[in-house]
């Protein structure tokens, strides 16, 4: 049995809600009697949602509306952080190559690892919010 032609059928709800956002999950179910237990059939279908209250974040859901300002926003702050961090390394190794001490010397591999973390949590803001854009 054929339901739509081969281009497809387009089905359009409109869902108001007056009090909060809800959860709306989506199910394809076959109640039909005409297959048997041995039969089978291919079934292609393609679903998108859109929340057109939402503006420019009408393609995501509730729980991942703010992701992509939170990602810009930890994007700037780590940028923030490793700039102000690799000008901390360079500050630490000028006064390390003017004194000769065990606490700088000990100081330089502990600020070589904060770095690469920042560095790290950089990159990976980066991505995230490219991934989302």
């Amino acid at each position: 049995t054929e339901v739509a032609a081969a281009e497809g059928q387009q089905i359009w709800f409109t869902i108001r809600q007056k009090l909060r956002p809800r959860w709306w999950y989506m199910a394809l179910v076959d109640c039909s009697e005409t297959f048997g237990e041995n039969e089978s059939y291919e079934l292609r279908y393609e679903v998108h949602s859109t929340n057109a209250n939402y503006g420019w974040a009408e393609e995501f859901s509730m729980d991942t509306r703010f992701t992509p300002l939170v990602f810009a926003t930890l994007l700037v702050a780590y940028g923030f952080i490793f700039a102000a961090q690799l000008h901390g390394n360079r500050r630490a190794a000028e006064q390390r190559a003017q004194e000769d001490s065990a606490s700088g010397k000990a100081a330089h591999p502990f600020a070589q690892l904060l770095t690469m973390g920042v560095a790290l949590a950089l990159i990976e803001s980066t991505c995230s919010a490219l991934h989302l854009a």
